[in-house]
């Protein structure tokens, strides 16, 4: 349902395939973004996003992204 800019701080991203259990952990830094399929997609999470230090996240809204590329001119955003 949204995807999140990290500005400042560390993220990792658990990935969990079998119950419970995280079988893969990859890091996000400041200038790197996380969920970006939500903004394409039916998006449905497969793990979990904790913070490693204290963040500044920018969070955008899929479905107000989507009404706004729905209304634009394909010209303003296929540049």
């Amino acid at each position: 349902s949204h995807m999140y800019f990290l500005l400042d701080g560390a993220l990792q991203y658990l990935q969990v395939i079998v119950e419970g259990e995280p079988i893969k952990a990859t890091q996000v830094n400041p200038n790197q973004w996380a969920s970006e399929a939500a903004l394409w997609t039916n998006w449905i999470h497969r793990g979990e996003l904790v913070a490693l230090t204290e963040c500044r996240i920018v969070s955008l809204d899929a479905a107000c992204f989507s009404n706004i590329i729905a209304d634009a001119h394909p010209a303003t955003w296929m540049r």
